[in-house]
């Protein structure tokens, strides 16, 4: 039989954890699903075959030529020669596989173009009016944020006078070193999703709305096992329309009925530009068109009040902060969320010229990337600023704006 082309999404990589997160690419009207030819082509694994869950985390593997995460390639012959896998499949988002024996010199060649994989989900029609409509009541009297500790993730919830609430990101995914702590990666999952709950049970007016950087798995992951109350609290789901996995298509499929799908659109002479789609005293919520850097491209949130702000960018880079939000903002007192969980988004050093920078807040767990970097660290301690908050230490952050 004709070997068949199986495409996959890089969802995350670690080198020195010896750790790949895979899935596959959205699957188009009349098009190929290359989960199901994944599961023909490695047929000990059968028992994934119907398995709604398409997104694969590998252990025990070396790479010859590593990938690039937000990346597509065709899955390399090493990995489908594997003929012992110990599977557990200990989560609703992947199924975890370790390869029994180590999995040696595994070679991702060149990196597809991703036009042909990315899906643009149907946008909503006269999407950014609807977020208007979404917002049309938040005040600004009282604004409390909370920036959650939930590991290696983001999750974030913006309180407007105890009556409407705005949830920015809901992802974590814990990873220890080599050795990955199922225990405690199932632990923080159950306190995001608790945290959750609760801030639901205590909403009384149905006016919780939701805002999504980017499709990212650690920062949409929570949306896949939300409970039944969870979900008729969320008033709109905000998310970018542009999709990169089977997953991620999974979670917008689910929330569709009450999704404000935006449009994200393409670049234009390589420029990834930012402009704000809705404003008012108090919000400021930007979009970035698309970007072959998955965490470049997305929704970006600016909570106002009076003379101060705080900036929750997702994993947007500090020179597209720089240039279009910094400007806006100029004479605030800011408060920054920093970027992509204080690991690489661009030149940290930027954020010196920034006047009145106050406090930094980092999200971030146990992880194989070395996040926060001590780069990062280094240039937030010379900006002098008054506290700089990382959850993994100082847990739960909190800002009376």
């Amino acid at each position: 039989m004709e070997d068949k082309e199986i495409i996959v999404y890089v969802e995350k990589v670690s080198v020195n954890g010896k750790y790949l997160l895979l899935d596959f690419p959205p699957v188009k009207e009349e098009g190929v699903n290359h989960f199901d030819r994944f599961i023909e082509a490695v047929n000990y694994l059968g028992d994934l075959n119907g398995d709604i869950r398409t997104m694969l985390e590998i252990t025990n593997i070396n790479f010859e030529k590593a990938p690039i995460e937000g990346k597509y390639y065709e899955i390399p012959k090493e990995i489908l020669d594997v003929e012992n896998w110990i599977k557990k499949a200990d989560n609703n988002f992947h199924v975890s596989l370790t390869a029994s024996d180590e999995i040696k010199a595994v070679k991702f060649e060149k990196k597809l173009d991703k036009k042909d994989y990315v899906e643009h989900f149907k946008k909503t029609p006269n999407g950014e009016s609807k977020v208007k409509e979404a917002f049309s009541n938040y005040a600004s009297n009282n604004i409390y944020i909370k920036v959650f500790d939930i590991g290696q993730g983001s999750f974030n919830k913006i309180s407007f006078n105890d009556e409407q609430s705005i949830i920015y990101d809901f992802g974590s995914m814990d990873i220890k070193s080599k050795i990955i702590d199922k225990t405690k990666i199932s632990l923080k999952q159950n306190i995001r999703l608790k945290k959750l709950a609760k801030i639901c049970k205590n909403n009384k007016n149905n006016n919780i709305n939701f805002v999504l950087s980017h499709w990212d798995i650690d920062h949409y992951s929570g949306l896949l096992n939300l409970d039944d109350n969870s979900k008729k609290a969320i008033n709109k789901y905000i998310v970018p329309n542009v999709l990169y996995s089977q997953t991620s298509k999974r979670v917008i499929k689910s929330i569709s009925s009450k999704s404000i799908v935006i449009n994200i659109p393409p670049q234009i002479n390589k420029s990834i530009k930012i402009k704000s789609i809705f404003s008012n005293k108090v919000i400021i919520l930007y979009k970035s068109s698309q970007s072959c850097d998955i965490n470049k491209s997305g929704l970006l949130l600016i909570i106002k009040n009076k003379d101060k702000c705080i900036i929750f960018p997702g994993d947007h880079h500090y020179n597209q902060i720089d240039k279009y939000i910094i400007p806006n903002i100029k004479n605030d007192k800011k408060y920054l969320v920093v970027p992509h969980h204080g690991g690489n988004a661009g030149t940290p050093s930027i954020i010196k010229r920034w006047d009145n920078l106050e406090e930094a807040i980092i999200s971030s767990g146990e992880n194989i990337w070395k996040h926060p970097k001590g780069s990062v660290l280094e240039v937030l301690v010379s900006c002098s600023i008054s506290k700089l908050h990382i959850t993994k230490i100082n847990k739960d952050y909190t800002l009376n704006l």
